[in-house]
């Protein structure tokens, strides 16, 4: 697989890409008699390139469209997410108001109230939250001893990738250390390559991505004095091994604290957490000390630094900039007041709000084409940066680079901004296998140089699959993602059709249909190419959309339906039983269940009473211990699904 060298010129990034090149042909071959090559044989060799050229294009546009896809409903439930915990907030900061004192005094209690200033800063004694090392006698998993050493973290990497199991005590022990490690060092931390440490390696987002830590691994070796590494944020969240990411990572940093070094990144937050699944991993893995390892989890996360600077030339932060940003008052931003980035606290002074949207930035923002700065509809939070912005924040701070990740990109990696912002991205089969390369970046300071690594990880069984069969895969994948959205919204289409099919023919336009997926879905999508692709369209470009709904009810119908009510809703779900679970412990008790209830129906139509709301606390607690667990939950849920 090639690579992307990348030189520093006076201030300005050039970028070259190396491929493999074939071995020279025999000198009888290349002495081959021109003439023998007929005129024929030149037209067809025109035509041949013509097709694939054609068809190469063709395939491209696919492989586009199904990107979209699956990237548009990544950041949709992003922006549902943002949307979700902003509504709280701005509950609570309404209640501020003197008129309703009152109110809040008699609907709500004292730890609902409290519930979002507690993201500030809590001062929880580790020791507290320690799990003793009382390990059973039949564990047969890993085990961490002291003093931590370059040979154990070979052996943690080799036991990890041998599937085994980590026991609590020993995660407690090492975000213990780790917390004591962070908490010591600044926002911005300064790298400098030297006669020994020649190069440093930065890595993008891994998303709980164990195999891909492991290809990085084996094909740039382990962390090192002479081999220092950056993680960039995102190492958990989406896949299923956040917590042996974390621990690797973790043990380099207890080995190598001056050549190792992670920055946080917009999933390192225990609100974000509860949705795309760091804390449904931790629960099950370790239930009766999940609990405690939330909390430590999220003062690690809390404590990690913003970003790095490399050389005094290169800025590498997560999400971004915004034309606000001011380097030197990064290092004054108290960053450990921010638990969550998303739900920062209802009480902030006007000095914590100015460090908190510092943070939104640095951890949200995206470059985007537009000159200047705008805000970032796309993610409901965060910026839009534009070229213009990029140029000025470099040449202000002496910089000529900024490395930021993010974003997925096909390639694992973009350059942009007139090569000022590269984004890196190190999470292969993000979405689905074969829909993006992961790719980690190399800067050699005594040549000044980048050097970008593309790889995928499980790259043998991927290249059994031929470009075509991929990209077939690829669309699959994503209209199998639509046609799900469209069948759980058939009531709301069916409703904005009718305003273009007044007759009640069953049919409309491509375009008309497209207006009212846009409409409906809330999705920025190319849907005039994907219609073909999800619906039946006639030769006339009219959509059968009855037909089409019937096919999608049909789908739906076959399975039990309340099971796929369920299964529909189950996102949704595992989101509200976490935001009702306060304290992160993996049940709701009946006072959660009440301070949750009584601040969410103030954004709906509907009002419960108290005492209904009690009542139905007790409904929900089967087995009568007082908590509602989520396998509870959800039964709740499917039985009353039952009288829709």
């Amino acid at each position: 697989m090639g690579s992307c060298c990348t030189k520093l010129i006076e201030g300005k990034v050039t970028a070259v890409s190396h491929f493999k090149m074939k071995r020279g042909t025999k000198p009888e071959e290349k002495e081959m008699d021109s003439e023998l090559l007929k005129l024929s044989d030149v037209k067809a060799a025109l035509l041949i390139q013509k097709w694939f050229r054609v068809w190469s294009s063709k395939l491209r546009v696919r492989r586009e469209i199904a990107w979209n896809v699956f990237q548009e409903i990544e950041y949709f439930g992003e922006q549902h997410q943002l949307k979700l915990s902003k509504m709280f907030k701005v509950l609570i900061e309404e209640f501020q108001d003197t008129a309703k004192v009152d109110f809040i005094q008699q609907k709500l209690s004292n730890k609902a109230a409290a519930s979002s200033p507690s993201f500030i800063d809590v001062d929880i004694s580790l020791k507290e939250l320690e799990i003793p090392q009382i390990i059973p006698n039949n564990y047969v998993g890993i085990v961490i001893t002291l003093p931590y050493s370059s040979n154990k973290l070979q052996i943690l990497v080799d036991d990890f990738r041998c599937g085994k199991i980590i026991h609590a005590a020993y995660v407690s022990q090492i975000l213990r250390d780790t917390i004591l490690k962070l908490k010591s060092r600044n926002n911005l931390y300064h790298i400098t390559t030297t006669s020994v440490t020649k190069k440093v390696t930065i890595i993008g987002d891994l998303h709980g991505s164990l195999d891909d830590l492991l290809t990085i691994f084996h094909k740039n070796n382990l962390p090192s004095t002479t081999n220092p590494y950056i993680f960039n944020g995102d190492i958990v969240d989406r896949g299923p091994k956040c917590v042996e990411v974390c621990m690797i990572i973790f043990y380099c940093i207890l080995v190598f604290p001056n050549h190792v070094f992670l920055n946080r990144g917009n999933h390192e937050d225990p609100i974000i957490n509860r949705r795309y699944g760091f804390i449904k991993e931790i629960t099950q893995k370790f239930r009766i000390y999940a609990k405690r390892l939330l909390k430590l989890f999220s003062i690690a996360f809390k404590y990690l630094p913003l970003g790095s600077i490399i050389d005094n030339k290169i800025l590498v932060v997560h999400g971004g900039i915004s034309d606000e940003l001011d380097l030197k008052k990064i290092n004054a931003i108290p960053r450990q007041k921010f638990i969550s980035i998303i739900k920062p606290g209802a009480y902030l002074e006007v000095n914590e709000k100015y460090n908190w949207e510092y943070l939104v930035n640095l951890l949200w923002s995206d470059p985007s084409n537009q000159m200047g700065c705008s805000e970032n509809e796309f993610r409901g939070s965060g910026k839009y940066f534009g070229p213009d912005v990029t140029s000025n924040f470099l040449e202000k701070n002496s910089l000529v680079l900024l490395i930021r990740s993010h974003e997925c990109k096909v390639n694992g990696y973009e350059y942009t901004h007139n090569n000022q912002v590269l984004t890196i991205f190190s999470a292969s089969n993000y979405y689905v296998r074969g829909s993006n390369k992961g790719a980690f970046v190399i800067y050699r300071g005594d040549e000044k140089k980048l050097t970008i690594i593309p790889f995928v990880s499980n790259e043998e069984a991927l290249n059994n699959l031929n470009i075509k069969d991929q990209i077939i895969s690829l669309e699959t994948s994503a209209f199998s993602k639509i046609k799900q959205m469209i069948s759980l919204k058939l009531p709301e289409l069916k409703e904005a059709l009718s305003e273009y099919d007044k007759d009640g023919t069953g049919t409309v336009s491509t375009k008309d249909f497209s207006t009212c997926l846009s409409a409906v879905l809330k999705l920025k999508l190319p849907w005039r190419l994907i219609i073909h692709k999800i619906c039946d369209v006639d030769s006339n470009n009219m959509v059968h959309y009855e037909e089409t709904f019937k096919i999608l009810d049909f789908s739906r119908s076959s399975q039990h339906p309340i099971a796929d009510i369920v299964y529909a809703n189950r996102e949704i779900l595992e989101t509200i039983f976490r935001t009702f679970d306060v304290d992160n412990s993996g049940a709701i008790t009946m006072q959660e269940f009440k301070d949750g209830m009584m601040i969410l129906q103030k954004c709906t139509s509907h009002v419960f009473k108290e005492s209904d709301i009690a009542k139905m606390g007790k409904t929900m607690d089967f087995d009568k211990d007082g908590n509602i667990d989520i396998n509870e939950f959800f039964e709740a849920f499917r039985i009353s699904a039952y009288t829709w």
